[in-house]
């Protein structure tokens, strides 16, 4: 494993677990003191549409599941206020799968406890019950279904799993793991095609209501591989750009920067835009310091920043015949961008990750810059990294962009997105349940319930999420109507076999090019080359047969250049 790899494993799933989970304990207090006033809330949206299929009320025999349900409502939590938002009913996406679990276990042929390989920061939002009164989502699922949950490998990575397929492993279920992971674990045989139960029990990912906030390629994006259904995911690590909104409201800010550069400030929404506004902010002998971007981009933090940088001038990472497509004006100016920003940087920026660059945001010495989700719902308002108490000022939107054939393109990359799968070699009579709690937990009211949760750190996924007043509560209301803008022009990383190698030699070559070591344009050139060979290490058949899925994910949407997006604020009232 190369050291960009080693960096990777450790960061990406052990930092920022530990980070999250000392967070929580703070953030837990801030968010039940958010929501606990009692409000006019918003009408609960209408259930869609839809013909029963498979699981059918005609073919049950249950009622609603328990006391304190709303009118029509088959099951979900009861016990806190607006509780009804996140029930359902038989005929949805979560009723059917419990309906499908009930006939199961009825039928002898669901287990009494499915064995779940999750990441050890995600356990405590499924395990613990939020707002006061509610259970947890196992606990629910067991009072509904009589299956019990069982957490197992929390620090189970991609080398472990392709363990797992080797020995063919089918002492757990459910396969936990990143999207940039799908392609090597499906080619393994690990994760199991789910496209059967994807039709027998037909989740909601394309309902206007309750899919997912961007359609199909975000559908592309979050389950399938070449063609097929694998993967439910758990979160939506989205990189939203962050900024410091007291900073751009300023009235003697806006006087100097129009008189500096000839125009209105206003947030960024070209990378040329961001490059002026970042060098603006640049004040290092300030007190405290600013900076005018806080981005990471270190060791492998640097990968999603590329990534952002290349596809927002409309192209995509591989050519139709599989051959990479990064040697050309649109990845030597992702290096080139990347280089120049260092002069907005504090000198250490080559040093430090993403908690390092939250804890800059929190001491009042940076402006903005792109990061996860979770920065402006877990450290405003948060004593251990708040500490200049800037971070009510924080607002989020849109990654920049380019202007490409009079539209404007802008694409924030997801990077992580913690994902669930069916094990294939688990004993093939538990397949069914087991696809069947990803359903549920991943349905649009139940994942809601799930993200607010502030035991972890779950970011929104759903149409359905981005009104939520407990979600409005956890992200604060302009934050959260900025997702409905981010979600469906996001992009995806490296997906395909072989994903991390891809992406271990854009954090090589980048970190070349910022330490001086090579040129934008060497760097494109050898970027380029060494893909074309991981490609043939991976097999060009196998990898040429995934793009078609691949480039789905990629989403079309274009603004009008120079008009910012309406934000609309989310409403916190809880009925």
């Amino acid at each position: 494993m190369s050291a960009d790899a080693d960096r990777r494993e450790g960061a990406a799933r052990i930092d920022r677990r530990q980070f999250f989970a000392g967070l929580g304990a703070t953030s837990f207090g801030l968010l039940l003191a958010a929501c606990g006033a009692k409000d006019e809330g918003t009408a609960l949206p209408p259930a869609p549409a839809t013909t029963e299929r498979g699981v059918s009320p005609a073919a049950t025999t249950e009622g609603p599941l328990k006391k304190g349900l709303a009118a029509g409502m088959y099951g979900g939590p009861v016990g806190f206020p607006g509780a009804e938002r996140y029930q359902y009913p038989l005929d949805s996406e979560e009723g059917r799968a419990i309906a499908g679990l009930r006939r199961l276990r009825r039928d002898g042929k669901a287990p009494e406890k499915l064995l779940v390989q999750v990441t050890g920061s995600y356990q405590p939002q499924l395990a613990t019950g939020f707002p006061e009164g509610a259970p947890s989502l196992v606990q629910l699922l067991e009072e509904e279904t009589g299956i019990a949950i069982e957490f197992v490998d929390p620090d189970a990575g991609l080398q472990d799993n392709l363990r797992n397929a080797s020995t063919r492993n089918g002492s757990f279920d459910l396969v936990g793991h990143y999207i940039a992971e799908r392609g090597d674990l499906a080619e393994a045989g690990l994760l199991r095609p789910l496209d059967d139960f994807v039709e027998k029990y037909r989740p909601s990912w394309l309902d206007p209501v309750y899919g997912f906030a961007g359609g199909k390629p975000t559908v592309s994006l979050f389950t399938k591989y070449k063609g097929s259904f694998y993967s439910v995911p758990l979160d939506n690590d989205t990189q939203p750009y962050f900024y410091r909104g007291d900073l751009l409201d300023d009235v003697g800010e806006q006087a100097e920067f129009a008189d500096r550069y000839g125009r209105e400030l206003r947030f960024p929404l070209t990378w040329d835009e961001q490059a002026e506004v970042a060098e603006f902010f640049t004040r290092p002998d300030a007190d405290p310091p600013l900076y005018g971007d806080v981005t990471a981009v270190g060791p492998y933090w640097c990968i999603v920043n590329w990534y952002e940088r290349f596809v927002c001038s409309n192209e995509r990472y591989f050519n139709d015949d599989g051959s990479a497509n990064v040697d050309n004006e649109a990845g030597v100016r992702a290096f080139a961008e990347l280089a120049r920003s260092l002069e907005w940087h504090p000198p250490d920026a080559l040093e430090y990750d993403f908690t390092g660059q939250w804890q800059l945001m929190g001491a009042g010495s940076g402006w903005g810059g792109g990061s996860y989700a979770g920065l402006v719902r877990f450290l405003p308002g948060n004593p251990e990294i708040d500490t200049a108490n800037v971070g009510r000022h924080f607002r989020t939107d849109v990654m920049p962009g380019r202007v490409v054939d009079g539209g404007l393109v802008r694409r924030p990359v997801v990077d992580g997105n913690p994902t669930l799968g069916v094990n294939a070699f688990s004993p093939r009579e538990r397949h069914e349940a087991a696809y069947l709690f990803l359903q549920w937990v991943g349905g649009a009211r139940v994942h809601t319930w799930l993200a607010f949760n502030p035991a972890g750190h779950t970011d929104p996924q759903h149409i359905y999420s981005l009104d939520d007043p407990y979600l409005a509560a956890a992200y604060k209301p302009q934050r959260l109507g900025a997702f409905r803008n981010i979600a469906p022009r996001t992009a995806p990383p490296v997906t395909l076999k072989g994903g991390y190698p891809y992406a271990d030699a854009v954090s090589e070559h980048a970190q070349k090019v910022l330490r001086k070591e090579q040129t934008p344009e060497q760097a494109a050139k050898a970027l380029q080359d060494r893909w074309d060979r991981i490609t043939e290490e991976q097999g060009v058949e196998t990898q040429v047969a995934a793009l078609e899925t691949f480039f789905e994910a990629f989403p079309q949407i274009t603004d009008p250049p120079d008009r910012e997006l309406p934000v609309e604020e989310v409403s916190t009232a809880v009925s």
